[in-house]
């Protein structure tokens, strides 16, 4: 079940500058607001435990 609403599957993936991939459980979503003219990304269902062991 996706979190994110209005989601289409992109296969987007979160890959952190140290290489760290996140895999969120509830999708990922990407907003491209014209009124700030910035994307805006966004992610659910996050597991945080791969901070805390050290990966």
């Amino acid at each position: 079940m996706k979190g994110i609403s209005n989601i289409e599957d992109f296969n987007f993936r979160i890959i952190l500058e140290n290489g760290t991939e996140l895999n969120p459980a509830g999708g990922i979503g990407v907003i491209d607001s014209a009124e700030f003219n910035e994307l805006k990304v966004e992610s659910a269902g996050l597991d945080l435990s791969i901070f805390r062991s050290g990966k």
